[in-house]
């Protein structure tokens, strides 16, 4: 069995169908509290480096303009610990850099769907 997925856009840089792929494992362990999410709409984006092995080394906040929202912070807080808590990451078979850095873009809507 080979991975249909690109491995790898550049340096360490896993491609979007592996993005989409690692996205889709987070998710599942992103709680999220409805009521603080409420009517809003944005993305968090997480930088993330993991191993070849889907070991998650680090995964950080990217600085946001709504940083200071409370609402956006709790749920950036909790898309950063849905990361933490899925490694290690099941990755396809294929050839991966021995640390992949990344970073995810993560709609708390695409969880609820």
């Amino acid at each position: 069995l080979t991975s249909t997925l690109p491995a790898s856009s550049g340096e360490g840089t896993p491609g979007r169908g592996l993005k989409d792929f690692i996205r889709a494992q987070v998710e599942r362990r992103w709680n999220l509290d409805l009521a603080t999410l409420g009517d809003s709409e944005f993305t968090v984006p997480i930088h993330v480096k993991m191993t070849k092995d889907g070991v998650v080394l680090k995964a950080e906040i990217v600085n946001s303009s709504r940083s200071n929202d409370p609402a956006y912070r709790e749920i950036a807080v909790s898309a950063r610990n849905a990361v933490t808590l899925s490694s290690p990451i099941a990755l396809p078979p294929g050839n991966y850099q021995d640390v992949m850095d990344m970073v995810l873009e993560l709609n708390p809507r695409d969880t609820l769907r």
